[in-house]
């Protein structure tokens, strides 16, 4: 049992959450499809041959972020609201210990997002 209060709270981090891993993955897609823009001076025969390692590297590239993506969110959506319903029942050090782990975990996909749209047109 939890209290109304914390379960607003954790659909709210819910939300927030989905929307930090939608931000992710735009930026994932954003960052592979920057890198693999070939060169125009390449000859027609190596261009066809890059081609194809480069079908092979965005494939790799693509499934390892999904498992990636795919336990995050098991983390986020799952042992996050665990945590967050026992927190009625745990010691006031203990919240605050535990909610600036949870911001972080926030934090760290937003931050990639703004850092692949703004740092990587610079370079």
């Amino acid at each position: 049992y939890c209290s109304p209060l914390v379960t607003v709270m954790i659909l709210k981090l819910n939300v927030v959450l989905l929307v930090s891993l939608v931000l992710t993955c735009v930026a994932q897609d954003h960052l592979t499809e920057s890198s693999a823009s070939p060169s125009q001076t390449e000859s027609i025969t190596t261009l066809k041959t890059s081609e194809d390692e480069k079908v092979l590297d965005r494939q790799e590239r693509s499934i390892r972020p999904i498992i990636l993506y795919v336990v995050e969110l098991v983390v986020k959506l799952i042992i996050v609201p665990a945590l967050l319903s026992m927190l009625p029942a745990l010691s006031v050090p203990i919240m605050v210990i535990l909610f600036p782990i949870i911001f972080l975990l926030l934090a760290v996909p937003l931050l990639l997002f703004f850092a692949a749209w703004i740092i990587i047109p610079l370079l």
